[in-house]
């Protein structure tokens, strides 16, 4: 990387070599520009820790109304002709300035409440094991396939009320909604995924419906006593929105988390031996992973009038992307911070929640599950490693980075 218009021009998340390696070019970025402006992001990219906190603690100054590209503006316009005949897209608590973010966000926190998640926690552990005997007789698996992702989804199915056969259809539709929200996808995958987008919402909205004539003891059902409570502004459609928020932020956050911590303590064993010897460590092993591989990206902010950082003009308006995994590497923050340390110290002064007022309402859910994946896990199949001269690959999404798969095997336990 000679120049900053070069590197700029050049890094794009989502292809070689950035997909596999960021790192390098953060570090650059933090080093030379730590305020640039990325095309392929569409904004202002912010690299160094403390930049980064700041940009998400001061709501004034750093609105969250443009945190995620919003689906019925910045899409081709036969993407929005098919969006056009469904329910109206409605902001999510991450698009929210005080003070309509504190009503919002109090909502979310209702529905992620510790006790709600403390009651699914036996189910989690059921859940894991079941998983671990489907493959636990192959000597082989892809965890992320077989294990991290279904782990996940079904946790969060299930927290919300979503009936088990409809599972695999929540997946496949959160992928369309994610494609919807990527900026440099191509018309025709745009044009599949509003059309399942609407599809979707119609049977969200049909859940709530049902729930409505039948309550159970689960999210939806809590969620329709909110549309049925005349004095909170709340419909339909934003029940919907909720869900369907939920699914996107609280699967691919841990199911990355998870195969990041396992990546990382079974390429230095001593690691994993440590998780053995003494299952409280898993705690600072999960953090470590969520620090030094940051499963979110970052959401956007919009400046709300003119300023300046490290030299830079920022026009009021300017886009300005923080970006997590580059904040969580910076050397100034974290000693040796390409390293793997669990027992390093400050471990979960990590921003790979967020920080500030929009930091993750679900993080909680998100260490349960984790805490849960990697104890069954290391209890069950102890003798687990990676293929020799393994070489991982990760996933081309926009907003998340977190491995494609990852193989692993095992010796099998005599009868």
């Amino acid at each position: 990387m000679t120049s900053r218009s070069e590197a700029a021009q050049d890094f794009d998340p989502m292809v070689e070599p950035y997909r596999e390696n960021p790192f390098d070019f953060f570090s650059w970025a933090r080093n030379h520009a730590p305020v640039i402006y990325v095309p392929a992001l569409r904004a202002w990219m912010v690299s160094r820790y403390d930049d980064v906190v700041r940009v998400l603690d001061d709501t004034e100054l750093f609105s969250s109304r443009d945190s995620l590209p919003i689906i019925d503006r910045d899409n081709p316009p036969e993407v929005l002709r098919i969006l056009s005949g469904g329910v109206p897209v409605k902001l999510t608590v991450v698009q929210l300035d005080p003070p309509q973010h504190a009503r919002r966000r109090a909502i979310w926190r209702r529905m992620l409440r510790g006790t709600r998640i403390s009651a699914l926690k036996p189910y989690m552990y059921q859940l894991a094991e079941q998983l671990v005997d489907t493959f636990a007789r192959d000597g082989k698996a892809d965890l992320v396939e077989q294990f991290t992702q279904p782990f996940i989804l079904r946790s969060v199915c299930t927290l919300i009320g979503i009936p088990e056969g409809d599972h695999e259809r929540v997946a496949a539709a959160d992928r369309f909604y994610l494609n919807l929200m990527t900026p440099n996808l191509d018309a025709a995958t745009k044009c599949q995924a509003a059309q399942q987008y609407l599809e979707f919402d119609r049977y969200l909205l049909d859940l709530v419906a049902q729930r409505r004539r039948r309550p159970a003891d689960d999210m939806l059902t809590e969620l329709t006593q909110l549309v049925d409570d005349p004095y909170e502004p709340f419909d339909a459609a934003d029940a919907a929105m909720l869900v369907r928020s939920i699914v996107a932020a609280g699967t691919h956050t841990p199911a990355h988390a998870i195969s990041a911590a396992l990546l990382n303590t079974l390429s230095d064993r001593k690691h994993w031996e440590r998780m053995l010897a003494a299952p409280s460590t898993i705690a600072s092993m999960i953090e470590e992973a969520l620090r030094r591989d940051a499963p979110h990206r970052g959401l956007m902010r919009t400046t709300t009038r003119d300023t300046e950082l490290h030299g830079v003009h920022l026009p009021a308006g300017s886009i300005i992307f923080p970006m997590l995994g580059a904040a969580n590497r910076d050397g100034q923050q974290f000693p040796e911070p390409d390293s793997f340390e669990p027992t390093r110290e400050a471990v979960r002064a990590h921003v790979a929640f967020g920080h500030g007022p929009h930091d993750c309402v679900g993080e909680h859910l998100a260490r349960t599950q984790a805490r849960v994946a990697l104890d069954v896990l290391t209890r069950r199949l102890p003798d687990l490693h990676l293929p020799p001269n393994y070489v991982p690959v990760h996933q081309p999404d926009w907003f998340v980075w977190g491995l494609a798969r990852l193989d692993v095997t095992f010796p099998l336990s005599r009868p």
